[in-house]
């Protein structure tokens, strides 16, 4: 089987009898999956330039009858562990409230972390306080010392096509 979102759907269509990306959509759609027709025909076509959706991978999975990993790997997103308050101690409960904000805030940052690094420009990005906006975050140039040991590619990169590749000519 071809381990890719459209080689699951199309395994999926065999194994459902489904003619079209029409038919699987709507036999998703009468199980309750988040899956349409509109984003399996896309995904065939390699049209589909988003990234799914988690609900959308379980039901690729779903559907093409293999186990979740096998979807997410297709995918390229990475599985999500056992829930994290499943591995809390049994007194967390008794934090209290000052200190429940402060795990909370530091859970969040972290997950403003894993989003920024799951955004498809991967620019970072991060909520500004209660607001609800979202800020980019601007990344830290590099210091002359990057640049002069050549850390700093994109530097060295504009050096070498301004000088070429055996530095500055006369």
């Amino acid at each position: 089987m071809d381990e890719t979102l459209a080689g699951l759907l199309r395994e999926a269509m065999r194994l459902e009898q489904a003619t079209s990306g029409r038919a699987l959509g709507d036999l998703a759609q009468r199980r309750g999956l988040a899956l349409t027709h509109t984003q399996i025909n896309h995904i065939l076509a390699g049209t589909y330039h988003s990234k799914p959706k988690r609900s959308t991978i379980d039901a690729i999975a779903t559907l093409a009858r293999v186990k979740p990993e096998v979807a997410y790997r297709a995918a390229g997103v990475p599985m999500a562990g056992k829930p994290f308050a499943d591995e809390l101690p049994p007194d967390v409960d008794l934090l209290k409230p000052h200190h429940r904000k402060a795990v909370i805030g530091v859970v969040r940052a972290f997950l403003s972390d894993v989003k920024a690094e799951e955004s498809s420009d991967g620019a970072p990005t991060t909520q500004a306080g209660n607001a609800g906006a979202t800020v980019t975050k601007i990344p830290t140039p590099p210091t002359m010392e990057d640049i002069e040991s050549g850390r700093a590619a994109a530097h060295r990169t504009r050096r070498h096509r301004r000088d070429g590749e055996g530095g500055r000519q006369s």
